[in-house]
């Protein structure tokens, strides 16, 4: 369906070598139906490819001899170590720094549970995208991107900066969001939570302060009656 979308419109929509695919990732066998099996669909929704050219991101996990994807296997990269991290926590309810860093179920976990990489301006940009560049985006391919959302069903949305969690939270009827601040949202209709966190490979954030920038919100989350009617939902 993502393959569709992206070959009928969206990719029609921008030069084809500046497209970035992107969805569930390959990083194991029979993805699809591993990730529409699974309890919890964590989905991490970027800003953009930042070296301008296109690529299918899906592919990054793949064991293969592209150096590049080793090192994201591996976690060698800031990118692909927080995503790792935060992944670990929220499929665990992991939220103590201490018993992630350095933990080899880590890297275990970022090669064997489903999950979806998604960038939400789906033109390659540059080292820097400016937040009302983003917006422009946010706004211009809204349909497309709610649309990539509805086939992939993700119940638990990590937003990496305010622009893209203001445009999630929007996808939501007001009177079925419980909001617990800025930073962490939860439809109790659809039992879809939105949290707002660090992009990855964010400057001046290490990994310490990007794991607990998303994982202190959701442990607070917990502790509430949606966070428990969450859970509960889950061992459905």
């Amino acid at each position: 369906q993502l393959d569709i979308l992206f070959d009928n419109i969206w990719e029609r929509k921008y030069p084809e070598y500046t497209f970035v695919r992107d969805g569930i990732m390959r990083n194991i066998p029979n993805e699809n139906e591993a990730w529409f099996n699974a309890k919890r669909r964590v989905a991490f929704l970027l800003k953009d490819k930042s070296d301008g050219s296109c690529d299918d991101v899906r592919d990054w996990l793949i064991d293969n001899d592209n150096p590049n994807n080793q090192k994201n296997r591996k976690l060698s990269n800031k990118l692909f170590r927080n995503i790792a991290n935060v992944l670990y926590g929220l499929t665990h309810d992991e939220c103590d720094f201490g018993k992630v860093e350095n933990n080899p179920d880590v890297e275990k976990s970022l090669l064997s549970t489903p999950f979806a990489y998604i960038e939400c301006k789906k033109e390659a940009g540059g080292g820097c995208l400016k937040d009302n560049v983003l917006i422009e985006y946010l706004k211009k391919d809204a349909d497309l991107l709610q649309m990539e959302l509805s086939i992939l069903k993700p119940n638990i949305i990590v937003c990496s900066g305010w622009p893209i969690n203001e445009f999630v939270r929007g996808m939501f009827l007001k009177e079925n969001l419980y909001i617990q601040g800025n930073n962490l949202a939860y439809c109790h209709k659809t039992k879809t939570l939105i949290i707002l966190g660090y992009h990855p490979t964010a400057p001046f954030i290490n990994t310490l302060q990007h794991f607990a920038g998303t994982m202190e919100h959701y442990k607070k989350f917990l502790d509430t009656k949606y966070g428990k009617e969450f859970i509960a939902s889950l061992m459905d």
